[in-house]
């Protein structure tokens, strides 16, 4: 499943522990998990705007260097001359993490109190400046793998 799951309710109804719940049976081998609240099941824990995005760019480079690296002579069929470009990028990526880094792993974002995040009563601030490539990242998350999970008080 790679798009959004949305919880919101009311003060205290077990919102984060429900997404928590979903965070605690992934697998491992396959999947990272990430959020913006400590718990035993995330591997990554990120704490505001930057990181958010840090993350997602990070996310976006695994797909472009790791998941479409076995297809870039088709990728560049038609622009060659961004090839040895790609090809650089790729290798710094790879030295940046690991060398085995394996195809197809899933991630799940959680974000507890996703107002933060997301706030409703500025929402021209969401995706304003630094924060304008949220959107090249929420407008297609299934591309990547990408599950975000996002909870938040409902009044």
């Amino acid at each position: 499943m790679n798009w959004f799951y949305i919880v919101m309710w009311e003060f205290g109804s077990w919102k984060t522990q429900n997404i928590t719940k979903y965070l605690k049976v992934y697998n491992p081998k396959k999947e990272i998990n990430i959020s913006n609240y400590y718990n035993w099941y995330s591997q990554f824990q990120i704490s505001n705007h930057t990181d958010l995005i840090n993350i997602l760019s990070d996310i976006y480079d695994y797909h472009q260097y790791i998941n479409l690296y076995e297809y870039r002579d088709k990728l560049f069929t038609h622009k060659k001359e961004r090839l040895p470009k790609y090809l650089e990028w790729a290798k710094s990526f790879h030295e940046k993490y690991w060398a085995n880094l394996q195809k197809d792993i899933k991630f799940n974002i959680a974000l507890d109190e996703a107002s933060i995040y997301f706030n409703p009563r500025d929402f021209k601030n969401n995706f304003w400046w630094e924060n304008v490539k949220l959107l090249d990242f929420i407008y297609q998350p299934r591309k990547l793998n990408l599950l975000f999970l996002v909870c938040n008080f409902q009044s």
